[in-house]
């Protein structure tokens, strides 16, 4: 499944969002790795998170909050291993879940000393636990307010889909392989690179490539790419041509002036002369 996010409308919806109710929240891919952040998160999370090993029990606990919304495409209310309150809601189209808003890092309203005595037991190995009084300046919210909040959410996820914020694409494999050369023609990709990375075994891709033309392989598609985009610099920079030929994804200077000679019947000296 392929996921395309309007990070503008997405930021103005979930600055408004902030702006109004305090409350952290960013939205996460199907697999639970965020996408994007509405605002700061609390100084109890940031401090808790910002121990590799205690950034992995976060992870971990919100993988699994985000297993049962998968299973149930429903929202979830729950407390973190750390007894800090959390929901996720998650964004349906055409019946799949394509991404998931988290919301939270809140206490209750109930007794604040009991809820930090859960807490207490909770992070009691954490290195610096004296510091972890920012526990007491996180936002309290009855569980009506919550789910009050979680409906707004939900109201908010419509909003998404129907602006188009977030939204599922499909690219043939001839469109993933072009998309794949130009996000990546810069770095030293091979047919053992692209196979592992988009899935595709050499053999097939091979075949699409020659599909698009007569006698087209995969090294002349990105030899292409690096070209077309030297071209560009060339015109519209005062790069030396050895820095332009290296930030194209050609590390040999030498290889880059034949090549580019040889596609083009002009050196890039030449060509950079050449007006407008």
């Amino acid at each position: 499944m392929n996921i395309v996010y309007d990070y503008k409308q997405l930021a103005n919806l979930l600055g408004i969002l902030y702006r109004f109710t305090g409350v952290w929240c960013n939205i996460v891919d199907t697999e639970g790795n965020p996408t994007f952040f509405s605002g700061p998160r609390s100084d109890f999370c940031e401090l808790i998170n910002s121990y590799p090993e205690w950034h992995e029990k976060c992870s971990k606990c919100d993988a699994s909050a985000v297993s049962v919304v998968k299973e149930s495409k429903g929202s979830y209310t729950y407390r973190c291993y750390a007894g800090i309150y959390e929901t996720i809601v998650p964004i349906i189209e055409n019946g799949d879940v394509v991404a998931h808003v988290f919301f939270g890092q809140l206490l209750d309203d109930s007794s604040i000393s009991d809820q930090w005595e859960i807490t207490q037991k909770a992070v009691q190995d954490f290195p610096k636990i004296d510091e972890l009084n920012a526990f007491f300046r996180l936002k309290r919210f009855s569980m009506d307010d919550i789910n009050s909040l979680n409906k707004l959410v939900e109201a908010c996820t419509s909003y998404i889909l129907l602006q188009q914020m977030i939204k599922t694409v499909s690219f043939s494999e001839v469109q993933k392989i072009d998309l794949y050369i130009n996000t990546n023609y810069m770095r030293n990709i091979t047919l053992d690179t692209m196979s592992r990375e988009l899935g595709i075994c050499k053999t097939k891709l091979c075949k699409l490539a020659s599909s698009i033309g007569p006698g087209e392989t995969i090294n002349h598609l990105i030899t292409q790419k690096r070209l077309q985009q030297a071209k560009i610099i060339l015109k519209n920079s005062e790069k030396a041509i050895s820095e332009i030929a290296e930030a194209v994804g050609f590390n040999d200077y030498n290889y880059f002036s034949r090549i580019f000679k040889k596609y083009y019947g002009i050196s890039p000296r030449d060509y950079r002369k050449q007006k407008p």
